[in-house]
């Protein structure tokens, strides 16, 4: 962007003009945003000044009601931004750019009979062209340039988003590289709409709220360290461990409240394919344990008990359980509802004797009285205890 005369937050992006301002120094480690830059929505210089006067002293109120709101924030910022959530925010700034494009045809342009303070229709197409020329070279090559970083930090801002993240977080080059890849698209949609052909603007889309709450990864550290001061010996920790490190690599490392049933019905049914002490079939042990149990599925190998299933959906299911008591906001097992019925063993499934059996069995003469332990069917006096006579 290129600084201009006659206010110290005025600057130019093409023909358009922008407010940037940097974050005061008091407020810089805790505010959302690593400066304040947007559009003026204009390419006219004077009026350019009047609307950055007016969005500075706007600006510096938002200054102020952070300060007093410094105080109440008891939430440190999120580390990670999920996938779901990284694509929503893509979403709604792509509605945002054609809303403003909207609002600039509803506005206007330029033209001889009405010579409002606006760009004049090839301007504008012109301006919309050389944007997308540069953010496509800059896609391209993966690079994000400070205009992205900091739409990325105006995003998570507005109401429909509100999320606060880490300004050191890894989300951040891969939001900005969405909001890329999202005015790819509105740009493509534009210049249909110059051609005259009718692009509906889509709803405004709302990004999930989640709670601040950590990576799974980092919750197992602090149930972990929990459980070793109580009752877990290092086998015990060991395994559980093993297999919450299996159900992290098939359904990934998110924040507790993303995870669904539908996590918990994947690991399950990879439990079910999977052979017992499947890493030491030669056949599986260099696969990871998802391709291990797509391929003894493959192969016709006979998979573990179900008696093993459920005792394995046990240990990741017991962090769950902690999780649930943990945390206020209770998020959802994944795995709760998980076990499968265990099937009776033959013996179990063998009809009960009948009264009359029950009769019949303890009127013979062992029980009622026989001759001898020899002629133990012939009756008498003697009772059999324990294959002694009485």
């Amino acid at each position: 962007m290129e600084k201009m005369p006659g206010h110290p937050r005025l600057y130019r992006r093409g023909a358009k003009y922008y407010h940037r301002a940097a974050i005061p120094v008091d407020i810089k480690d805790t505010y959302p945003k690593s400066e304040e830059t947007f559009s003026l929505k204009t390419s006219n210089y004077q009026d350019a000044l009047k609307l950055v006067r007016k969005s500075s002293a706007e600006i510096d109120r938002k200054f102020e009601s952070h300060r007093r709101s410094l105080a109440q924030c008891g939430q440190s910022p999120l580390p990670e931004l999920s996938d779901k959530q990284i694509k929503l925010i893509g979403d709604a700034y792509y509605v945002h750019l054609l809303e403003e494009d909207e609002e600039t045809r509803l506005t206007g342009f330029y033209d001889k009979d009405e010579p409002l303070p606006v760009p004049s229709f090839d301007e504008h197409m012109e301006d919309g062209q050389s944007l997308d020329d540069e953010t496509r070279q800059d896609y391209a090559k993966g690079k994000v340039n400070v205009f992205y970083r900091g739409e990325a930090e105006e995003i998570l801002t507005w109401s429909n988003v509100n999320l606060r993240l880490d300004q050191e977080s890894s989300s951040w080059k891969i939001v900005a590289r969405a909001l890329q890849a999202a005015s790819i698209r509105a740009a493509k949609d534009i210049r249909s709409r110059n051609l005259g052909d009718v692009i509906e603007t889509p709803k405004t889309v709302a990004v999930p709220q989640v709670a601040n709450m950590p990576l799974l990864s980092v919750a197992v550290e602090d149930w972990a360290s929990e459980k070793a001061r109580t009752r877990w010996v290092a086998k015990t920790e060991r395994e559980h461990r093993i297999w919450i490190g299996h159900f992290v690599d098939i359904v990934g490392d998110k924040p507790l409240s993303e995870y669904a049933k539908e996590d918990g019905r994947r690991f399950k049914a990879m439990l079910m394919s999977l052979p017992a002490n499947w890493n030491k079939h030669g056949a599986l042990k260099t696969l990871s344990i998802e391709q291990a149990a797509s391929k003894a599925s493959e192969l016709g190998m006979t998979p573990m008990s179900d008696r093993n299933v459920n005792k394995l959906i046990g240990f990741v299911s017991a962090f769950w359980a902690w999780v649930h008591d943990k945390y206020d906001e209770e998020p959802t097992n994944p795995l709760r509802g998980m076990k499968l019925e265990i099937r009776k063993r033959p013996k179990d499934d063998r009809d009960p004797f009948t009264d009359e059996e029950l009769r019949t069995i303890f009127n013979a003469p062992m029980y009622t009285g026989c001759q001898s332990l020899r002629l133990w069917k012939s009756l008498g006096n003697q009772i059999l205890r324990e294959a002694g006579i009485y």
